[in-house]
């Protein structure tokens, strides 16, 4: 009876990843199986072409309770429906997720992140949240887009894992272009227009830069470029060799060796492990970014 119930599950299993994989397929144009919704947008001026996404009810209904009540609850939505408040092309993400489409989430910017995090509370579409806040955290910004990434985060404070993941994103950006610097960021701030906004913005910096740790090195104050030594050893951050001394292959710390510490054992590029190595500061350096 067990060996039967562990042969259903894998089936069951087995099945499931393969309606994962065939659904993605309804939306080509090659599907024989016909779409039964049509969300329509607003035309660009001067175009006559109208711009329209099209879906399955059904699939939209498995992924959000809204879409569910939209088309079988007691008030149905009709076969066509008219977005206002969202781009074709943040609608169309949005579909293709659903879909389990492969995308390329490196080419999306902060700004087209945030119209598909409102898509994804709009239909109460979980999944889409947890990986729009994922790829917020891997956007690369510079100092002089900051004032405009935190401007983002105020206004989308009504949805706060969101404008705090802007707002981390934004001081991440600030402590590795000053170091972790307090007066350097403060300085960075006089030269902007005094508004009240931007008096929000520099205040909750300040706040998160004293918060913020490093996701590498695990500081407030980011190790990196310092040099590797018994008392700043962090077991699984990564470091890199100063050239002509250390380890050319080194990738992450795990432990260090011997009583008092003059040794150390991490892993490399490769995958493999090497102990032994010499813990100096002139030998090795964290590398955060």
């Amino acid at each position: 009876a067990y060996n039967c119930l562990i042969h259903f599950y894998k089936r069951k299993i087995s099945l499931s990843m393969m309606a994962m994989l065939n659904v993605a397929k309804c939306l080509d144009s090659s599907s024989i199986i016909p779409t039964d919704v049509r969300f329509v947008f607003n035309n660009e001026i001067g175009s006559e072409i109208k711009k329209e996404v099209k879906a399955h009810k059904f699939v939209l209904a498995l992924a959000s309770n809204v879409f569910e009540k939209e088309f079988y609850g007691t008030l149905k939505e009709k076969d066509e429906i008219k977005i206002v408040d969202a781009s074709r092309e943040a609608f169309q993400t949005m579909i293709y997720f659903i879909y389990n489409k492969h995308m390329d989430w490196s080419k999306f910017d902060i700004s087209f992140l945030s119209s598909l995090y409102y898509l994804s509370d709009k239909y109460d579409i979980q999944d889409l949240k947890v990986k729009v806040l994922s790829s917020i955290s891997d956007q690369k910004v510079s100092k002089e887009d900051v004032l405009g990434v935190a401007n983002l985060a105020e206004v989308h404070n009504l949805f706060p894992p969101f404008s705090e993941a802007i707002y981390d994103v934004a001081v991440l950006c600030l402590k590795t272009e000053f170091g972790g610097s307090f007066e350097a960021v403060v300085d960075f701030f006089s030269e902007t227009e005094p508004t009240e906004t931007n008096a929000v913005i520099l205040h909750k910096i300040m706040a998160r830069m004293k918060a913020l740790k490093c996701k590498n090195c695990k500081q407030s104050s980011c190790l990196d470029g310092k040099g590797l030594t018994s008392d700043n050893f962090v077991p699984g951050a990564r470091v890199t060799w100063v050239e002509g001394k250390g380890h050319s292959m080194i990738d992450r710390l795990i432990a260090t060796q011997g009583e008092p510490a003059k040794a150390f054992l991490a892993s490399l590029i490769d995958g493999t492990t090497c102990g032994r190595l010499t813990l100096k500061p002139n030998y090795y350096k964290y590398k955060c970014f």
